[in-house]
């Protein structure tokens, strides 16, 4: 190669996002479920190694006396190995429809919910995946700091479908 005459990459600045930075606070690990302001970038800023996730957001849909198929809307990972975990219940305002599909085909067992309401809320479906995780965050010395809101029921069924219904 002619001319070349230092490395490459040499001279340039680091290109590394603010956000990719290795936090200067390894421990705690913090993990931020459905909190709405801007805490992550606040403690990330500050040096904290932090995460985030959402359990979902409840959608609209028919009101009837029928169950559809709970369509999970969630985004979740890095919630093992967490020492600090905070999360807002509250829920979001509903979207209009579900966002995704069906997780398993018509004759295999699925988490159903209750029209009735003309919302469903696909959350419980979410926390309920990641109860074990969280039970062993709890056993080992793990804070939680839950932000709650009223109690809604929500009637829920796991099963399938087949040509006698639900």
């Amino acid at each position: 190669m002619i001319g070349r005459s230092r490395k490459p990459g040499v001279g340039f600045p680091a290109m590394v996002p603010e956000d990719v930075r290795a936090p200067k606070y390894l421990k705690p690990k913090i993990l931020l479920i459905d909190i709405k302001d801007d805490s992550e970038a606040v403690l990330r800023n500050s040096g904290f190694n932090v995460s985030s996730g959402t359990f979902g957001t409840p959608y609209r849909v028919k009101k009837s006396d029928s169950y559809q198929a709970i369509i999970p809307n969630a985004h979740l990972r890095d919630c093992e190995e967490q020492e600090i975990v905070i999360l807002d219940l509250v829920a979001r305002k509903a979207l209009d429809g579900p966002i995704g599909e069906k997780v398993t085909s018509e004759g295999e067992n699925d988490w159903w919910g209750k029209c009735s309401m003309g919302v469903i809320d696909p959350r419980p479906r979410i926390m309920a995946l990641h109860q074990i995780s969280f039970d062993r965050i709890l056993a080992h010395g793990g804070v939680f700091v839950v932000l709650a809101d009223e109690r809604e029921r929500q009637q829920m069924l796991l099963g399938y479908k087949d040509n006698y219904g639900l």
